[in-house]
């Protein structure tokens, strides 16, 4: 091979997407080639709540994401994946790029899942578990939030036919193609936003995700040299430009006050949860009783000797266990129990 020829092939090697981002691109590709030869029923891979929940097909948690329904819906799909993953992996590097799409498709199907069947059990709505969802758009949109927040202009077009701020881009991004495209996968396409948001305030930073350290060990590993050496390969030190914070850093600058202010919700909400807890407690034990002795400390409100004669032995007989002994000594404490 000549200079030239090296010169030519290396220039295009440079011009193709980054390895991750390449990578799910011709996944993608051939899923939908074998799916096109060898004729396969679409609707064996899409994702249907009722079908992984009471039929135990979990594999649709993945494979609804790979298959798409025609040529012209993985074509837009594999565009925005590469334009939204190249800027993205450049900016993360490409195992954590490689780490977060592997999350992102479980973790939309998932949520996914988790609202169809909240919306079954809690509103008897029951049309989300019958529907059947395919496509990679929910994996895009859980980037796009991570891409929106790196974008430097103070607002973004869509479509050229309004300004929006970056922030708020991948909701009116979802808003408007519902009304363009009805019959698309609103709750898909808003899984990807919700899983995109948690990634990029760091929730899963503690779960999912692995350390920048972890990451350029596994780079090192003798294992993934055929992937390192790839010129268009981007090494997660590169990727990051030492901005990150936080364990993982998830390749987004994510502030100190931000992350203060999820400790202070994560201790808020396991308050909320004891307080929850115990009041349902008391109720159960207030209309079930539990005995006199695993009650002693439960003491709900000072006895005052002006209001001790409304409380009556049917009052203090609500455990079935308290003998009269009992009773007679409650009565001449100072503070009432209920059992």
């Amino acid at each position: 091979m000549s200079l030239s020829e090296s010169s030519s092939w290396a220039g295009t090697i440079q011009r193709l997407p980054p390895p991750a981002t390449l990578g799910i691109v011709c996944l993608c590709g051939l899923v939908h080639f074998i799916q096109v030869v060898f004729s396969l029923d679409l609707q064996t891979f899409t994702m249907c709540p009722r079908l992984v929940l009471y039929t135990h097909e979990y594999y649709r948690l993945l494979t609804s994401t790979l298959f798409h329904v025609n040529i012209m819906h993985i074509g837009m799909n594999i565009l925005s994946t590469s334009a939204i993953g190249t800027l993205l992996e450049k900016r993360m590097g490409t195992l954590r790029l490689v780490f977060s799409i592997w999350w992102a498709m479980l973790l939309t199907s998932s949520l996914y899942l988790l609202i169809s069947w909240l919306a079954y059990i809690i509103l008897g709505y029951d049309q989300l578990l019958y529907s059947h969802a395919v496509g990679f758009s929910g994996v895009i949109f859980h980037m796009s939030v991570l891409e929106t927040y790196l974008h430097p202009g103070p607002t973004r077009s869509l479509f050229g036919f309004v300004s929006v701020p970056p922030t708020l881009y991948p909701w009116a991004l979802l808003i408007l193609l519902q009304f363009i495209m009805p019959q698309i996968s609103f709750l898909g396409h808003l899984a990807g936003i919700l899983t995109g948001n948690l990634q990029y305030f760091g929730v899963l930073d503690y779960t999912c995700l692995m350390s920048d350290a972890y990451l350029m060990d596994m780079e090192n590993h003798h294992f993934l040299r055929s992937l390192v050496t790839i010129p268009t390969f981007v090494p997660t030190s590169q990727g990051s430009n030492g901005q990150y914070t936080g364990r993982s850093g998830g390749g987004i600058v994510i502030a100190t006050p931000i992350r203060t202010v999820c400790r202070s919700v994560k201790r808020l909400l396991g308050v909320t949860y004891k307080f929850v807890a115990d009041v349902i407690e008391t109720i159960i034990v207030c209309i079930f009783g539990r005995g006199a002795a695993a009650n002693a400390n439960i003491r709900f409100w000072e006895r005052n000797s002006q209001g001790a004669d409304w409380v009556s032995q049917d009052d203090l007989q609500l455990g079935s266990t308290i003998s009269d002994e009992n009773i007679h000594s409650e009565r001449d404490s100072n503070v009432s129990r209920i059992v």
